[in-house]
C-alpha cells in the first residue's frame, strides 16, 4: 500500500528560485514544480516516492503521442563548476547578491541522453533502495523540446523538519499545466497516498 506522503504544488513563470537560467530550453516560460516531502513518519530514512515520480513521467510520455521521450541521468558534474553556473551557484547569488555569470557550457549534454526505455530498463534492475530520479527528463518533436522536467534534489541539504527536504520536480513548457497535470495526479493508482498541502 505504501505511506501517506505529503506533496505541494506550486505555478509561476520562469525558471523558479533554484534551476539555472540555461538549464531551461527556450520558449518552456511555465514552470509547475511538484514538490514532494521526503520526511513520512515512521521511517528513519528519507522517502523518494517512487510512484509519483513514475507518474510524472508518465505525464511526459503522453503529452504528446509523436514525441522522443529521453532521460539524462546525471548532468550534476557538467552542472557545477567555477563559473558558479550551477544549482549551487544559483542559491548563493540569491543569498549574496551576485551577478549572474555567463552559461559556460551548454544547457545539456546530449551525449548523456538514453531513450526512457532504455533508462527504465536499467533502472529497475537496480534494489529499490538504490533508484533515484533522474537529473532531467524531457519530450522532443521535430528536434525541439516541448516538455521538460527538472529534478531538485532538496533530499541533500539537512534534517526533515527543519528545512521540509523534499524531491522537486519542476516540470516546464509552453504553457500552464497545473490543471492538466493535477487531473492527471488524482486519477493515478496511487493517488490515495499523496495528500496535497499548501506549499511551504
Amino acid at each position: 500500500m505504501g505511506p501517506v506522503v505529503e506533496i505541494s504544488i506550486v505555478s509561476d513563470d520562469g525558471p523558479g528560485e533554484w534551476v539555472p537560467q540555461h538549464l531551461v530550453p527556450p520558449g518552456l516560460i511555465h514552470r509547475l514544480a511538484i514538490i514532494q516531502d521526503t520526511y513520512v513518519p515512521d521511517l528513519v530514512d528519507t522517502h523518494f516516492d517512487e510512484g509519483l515520480w513514475r507518474a510524472v513521467v508518465d505525464f511526459v510520455a503522453r503529452f504528446d503521442p509523436t514525441a522522443e521521450v529521453s532521460v539524462i541521468p546525471d548532468w550534476s558534474a557538467s552542472g557545477e563548476d567555477a563559473s558558479g553556473s550551477g544549482v549551487f551557484g544559483t542559491f548563493w547569488r540569491r543569498l549574496t547578491g551576485a551577478q549572474e555569470p555567463a552559461p559556460a557550457h551548454p544547457p545539456v549534454d546530449p551525449s548523456k541522453e538514453v531513450r526512457l526505455s532504455e533508462f527504465l530498463t536499467q533502472w529497475e534492475t537496480l534494489p529499490v533502495e538504490d533508484r533515484e530520479a533522474p537529473s532531467i527528463v524531457q519530450s522532443r518533436r521535430d528536434g525541439a523540446v516541448i516538455l521538460c522536467v527538472i529534478m531538485e534534489y532538496w533530499n541533500r541539504i539537512g534534517g526533515p523538519k527543519t528545512y521540509h527536504d523534499s524531491y522537486t520536480y519542476s516540470v516546464f513548457a509552453g504553457r500552464e499545466l497545473g490543471d492538466e497535470l493535477q487531473r492527471f495526479l488524482s486519477v493515478q493508482p496511487e493517488a490515495h497516498r499523496w495528500r496535497v498541502i499548501p506549499a511551504r
